[in-house]
C-alpha cells in the first residue's frame, strides 16, 4: 500500500453544497482513505492509495457530477489561467443576463397579458435560461446520483416557472382554467440573473482571497539559462532535469534547488526563509528555487526540480492547508448536505397550506411563494461562511511568513492557554557568541589571538564562527604547517614543529599531560587551547535572546496566554536565558523523552498547549503538543513534526498567530451567525408569512437578489482579515 495525499483544483462549482456532493463522491471510491473539498478554494484534498486508485480515476468520478478536477502536474499559473478564463466567461454570462433580464422586467409591468408581450418574454427568457444552463446541468447529474445542491433549487424553481408560463403562452385553453393568464417569465429570468450575479461576485471576491498564491507562484521563473557543451540556452522551467547545469545572473530568481559550482553572488532568501539582509553565496553553497539574485552572478547544479523543490513543497503545504476544514467547518458541512431536502419539503408544504387555507384562488400566490422559498433557501452563505475566513486567514499568515499546514491549526491556536519555548534558537539566536577569553599566560596573549584565528579561519563550525566574528578584522601573522579537524573533539595544528590543540575539556583532559591550572566547571559552555603539556586559554561561549521575544512574552501575557522554555541546557544557563526574556516558568536538563512528560502533564490537566521549537530533540515535544510550531531555519524533522512553520524565526509572530486566531475564530462565527440567521428569517417571508398580517410577499427575483447578498456579504466580512495587522481588532 502506497498513501499519498495530494491536492487538486476542482472546476465548475458554483456553490458549497457542489463542493459536499464532490467530497462524497470522492469519499466512495475504493482506495481513497480521505477527502476535503472547499468550495472556497475550489480545491480537494485526497488521500488515497495509489495501488488501488489513481487522479485519472478520480476525476471521472467527478466528472460524472458535472464538475471536473485537474490532474496534471501542479502548475498554480496554468490552473489560474484557467480559472480567470472561467471567471471572464461567467462575467459575459452575467452582464447578459442582467441586459436581457432589464426588458423582461418592463414588459412583465405593461404588457403582461399581451400574446405578443408573452412571445417577447419566452424568447428572452430561453435565452437567459441558455446563459445559466450550469445550473440544470449540475442538478440532472446530481439527481442521478440522488443528491441535491444549490443548483437543484434554482434549477426547479426557474425551470416550474418557464415551464408554467411555456404552458400559458403556447397552450392558454389547456393551462387557463387551472392556472389563468399570468406567467412567470419575470422571476425566471430575473432568478437566473440574479444567481449568476452572485456567482460573479463570489467568484470575484474567492479569486481575490486566494491572490497571494498568485504572489508567491510569481516568484518563479518561466525558464532558466541552461549550460550544454559550453552554450547557453534558455530552457522551459518543466524541462530542467537535477544534474542539469544552469546560470544565475543579477536580477534573475534561481530556477531551481541546486549546489553553486562556481561564481558568487548576494542572494534574497527572504521568500523562503524570512531573513530581510541578502545572503552571500559561493562554490559550495546551496541556492533554492524563488530566490532573487541581488548582485553576482554563479552557475549552479541542479539537485531539486520541479515538486521537489523547497519552494514548491511551500507552495503545496499552502494549497494543502486551504483545502482543508476545521471541525466548524465540518458541522456547517453536515448541515448543508440535509438542507437542500429540508428546503424542498418546506416549499412543497408551502404550496399545500397556500392551497389549504386560500383555496384554488391562491395558487398562483402559492406557486409564487414556493419559488421564491425555492431560490432564497440557498445554503451558499453557510458554505461559505467557514472556508473563505480560513482561505483568507492562511493567505494573510503565508504573507507574513506564517506557514500555516491545515486549518486545524487555526482552530487549536485559538484555544492555546500555555506556550512552551525550546531556549536555543527560539528564544535565543542559536549562534554561539564569544563572551570571554581567559588567558593563562598574558605574555603570550597576541600570539594565542593569531593562533586561535589561524586555526578556525577556515572551519565551518559554529565555535569557529563564533571566533571569527570576536577577531573580525584580524588578520593572522602566523603561518601554520598543518591543520586537522577532529570531528566530535576539535581542530589541531602544528607551529614550528610544536603541536596545538583546540577543543573541548574532555578533550583536553585525555591529551594533557600536567595541567597547572583546572578551569572553571561554572561557566555555561568552554573551549581550550592547550598543548601536550599546558593550557594556554579557555574561551567562554554564550547565546543571545532574540530581541523581538521580550515582546513577544509580553503580548502571550495580554493575551491569557502562560510562557515557559523547557531546555535540555543546564540550569544556570537557562535560568539567566529566562530571566533577561521575562519568563518566570521554565525547565532545564530535560531529555526528548522528560519535555514529553512535562508537555502531557500539562495537557492532563485540561491545559491546551503549543510548543515552539528548532531542533531534531524538539520532534517528539511538537508532535505531542496540542500546537507545534516550529522555527523555519531548524531541523527539517523539527519542521515535519509542526503545524505551524514561522520562517524568519521572529518570536513576535509566534504571538500574532494566537491573535490572529482568536480574530479568524470571531470572523467565523460572525458569519455562521449570519448565514443561520439570514435562512431563519428569510425563509418563513418567502413563504408568505407576513402576508396574513402585513399583506408582504417576496417575489422571486426579489428572493434570489437576497440569496446573492448574504453569500457576498460573507465573503466580504471574511475579506477584512486580509488587512489584518497584530493590533488590529475585529468587532
Amino acid at each position: 500500500m502506497k498513501t499519498v495525499k495530494a491536492s487538486f483544483p476542482v472546476l465548475d462549482m458554483s456553490c458549497a453544497a457542489c463542493a459536499n456532493a464532490v467530497e462524497k463522491e470522492l469519499k466512495k471510491q475504493p482506495g481513497v482513505k480521505h477527502a476535503e473539498v472547499s468550495y472556497a478554494s475550489a480545491s480537494a484534498l485526497v488521500e488515497f492509495d495509489e495501488e488501488t486508485i489513481d487522479p485519472q480515476q478520480l476525476k471521472i468520478a467527478v466528472r460524472q457530477l458535472g464538475y471536473d478536477l485537474e490532474i496534471t502536474e501542479y502548475n498554480h499559473k496554468k490552473i489560474r489561467e484557467t480559472e480567470l478564463e472561467n471567471f471572464r466567461k461567467l462575467k459575459t454570462k452575467t452582464f447578459a443576463s442582467l441586459a436581457l433580464s432589464a426588458p423582461v422586467m418592463v414588459i412583465a409591468m405593461g404588457w403582461i397579458h399581451h400574446k405578443a408581450a408573452n412571445l417577447t418574454l419566452w424568447v428572452l427568457t430561453s435565452a437567459i435560461l441558455l446563459l445559466g444552463k450550469r445550473f440544470f446541468v449540475h442538478a440532472w447529474k446530481m439527481a442521478l446520483k440522488k443528491q441535491a445542491g444549490m443548483d437543484t433549487l434554482v434549477a426547479i424553481s426557474t425551470g416550474t416557472a418557464y415551464l408554467l408560463s411555456s404552458l400559458i403562452t403556447f397552450f392558454p385553453e389547456i393551462a387557463k382554467p387551472y392556472f389563468g393568464i399570468h406567467t412567470y417569465y419575470e422571476p425566471a429570468a430575473m432568478v437566473i440573473a440574479f444567481v449568476l450575479l452572485g456567482k460573479f461576485l463570489e467568484e470575484q471576491s474567492r479569486l481575490k482571497a486566494t491572490d497571494y498564491m498568485d504572489e508567491l507562484s510569481s516568484m518563479l521563473p518561466d525558464s532558466a539559462i541552461r549550460i550544454v557543451n559550453g552554450r547557453e540556452e534558455h530552457t522551459p522551467l518543466q524541462l530542467l532535469r537535477p544534474g542539469d547545469l544552469l546560470l544565475g545572473r543579477t536580477g534573475d530568481r534561481v530556477a531551481v534547488d541546486g549546489m553553486v559550482e562556481d561564481g558568487n553572488a548576494w542572494v534574497d532568501e527572504s521568500l523562503l526563509t524570512g531573513e530581510s539582509l541578502p545572503v552571500a553565496k559561493e562554490k559550495g553553497h546551496q541556492v533554492f528555487a524563488g530566490a532573487l539574485i541581488v548582485d553576482g552572478s554563479f552557475t549552479y547544479r541542479a539537485q531539486s526540480t520541479g515538486a521537489e523543490s523547497r519552494f514548491s513543497k511551500i507552495l503545496t503545504l499552502v494549497e494543502n492547508a486551504k483545502s482543508s476544514k476545521p471541525a466548524v467547518q465540518r458541522i456547517a458541512d453536515q448541515i448543508s448536505a440535509v438542507f437542500v431536502p429540508v428546503v424542498l419539503t418546506i416549499s412543497l408544504m408551502t404550496l399545500l397550506l397556500w392551497l389549504i387555507f386560500g383555496g384554488k384562488e391562491f395558487l398562483l400566490t402559492g406557486i409564487s411563494c414556493t419559488l421564491a422559498v425555492l431560490v432564497v433557501a440557498c445554503p451558499c452563505a453557510l458554505g461559505l461562511a467557514t472556508p473563505t475566513a480560513v482561505v483568507n486567514a492562511i493567505g494573510s499568515a503565508a504573507r507574513r511568513g506564517i506557514l500555516i499546514k491545515n486549518a486545524q491549526s487555526l482552530e487549536i491556536a485559538s484555544t492555546v492557554k500555555h506556550v512552551f519555548f525550546d531556549k536555543t534558537g527560539t528564544v535565543t539566536t542559536g549562534k554561539l557568541r564569544i563572551k570571554n577569553i581567559n588567558y593563562y599566560h598574558q605574555d603570550k596573549k597576541t600570539f594565542v589571538d593569531q593562533l586561535l584565528v589561524a586555526m578556525e579561519m577556515h572551519s565551518n563550525h559554529p565555535i569557529a564562527g563564533a571566533v571569527l566574528e570576536y577577531f573580525k578584522g584580524l588578520t593572522p601573522e602566523i603561518a601554520l604547517d598543518q591543520v586537522r579537524y577532529i570531528p566530535g573533539k576539535g581542530a589541531e595544528a602544528i607551529h614550528k614543529g610544536l603541536k596545538y590543540y583546540l577543543g573541548s575539556s574532555l578533550w583536553m583532559n585525555q591529551i594533557l599531560i600536567q595541567s597547572q591550572s583546572k578551569p572553571s566547571t561554572n561557566e555555561q559552555s568552554h573551549f581550550f587551547l592547550f598543548t601536550d603539556t599546558e593550557v594556554l586559554a579557555s574561551v567562554t561561549l554564550s547565546d543571545s535572546i532574540r530581541p523581538e521575544i521580550k515582546e513577544a512574552v509580553k503580548k502571550l501575557e495580554e493575551l491569557g496566554i502562560g510562557t515557559s522554555i523547557i531546555s535540555g541546557d543546564s540550569h544556570d544557563s537557562v535560568t539567566m536565558i529566562a530571566r533577561e526574556a521575562g519568563i518566570k516558568n521554565y525547565y532545564s536538563q530535560c531529555s526528548p523523552e522528560e519535555k514529553l512528560i512535562i508537555i502531557n502533564d500539562w495537557k492532563k490537566r485540561g491545559i491546551t498547549v503549543a510548543m515552539a521549537g528548532d531542533g531534531i530533540n524538539d520532534s517528539a515535544a511538537l508532535s505531542t503538543a496540542d500546537l507545534g510550531i516550529a522555527m523555519g531555519s531548524g531541523a527539517h524533522l523539527a519542521l515535519e513534526s509542526s503545524q505551524v512553520i514561522v520562517k524568519d524565526d521572529n518570536p513576535k509572530h509566534i504571538a500574532w498567530i494566537f491573535g490572529y486566531s482568536k480574530k479568524v475564530r470571531t470572523i467565523i462565527y460572525q458569519n455562521l451567525f449570519w448565514a443561520f440567521f439570514y435562512n431563519i428569517l428569510a425563509i418563513p417571508i418567502a413563504a408568505g408569512a407576513l402576508y396574513p398580517s402585513f399583506g408582504i410577499l417576496l417575489k422571486p427575483h426579489w428572493a434570489g437578489a437576497a440569496m446573492a447578498l448574504s453569500s457576498v456579504s460573507v465573503v466580504a466580512n471574511s475579506l477584512r482579515l486580509r488587512n489584518h495587522s497584530p493590533d488590529t481588532k475585529v468587532l
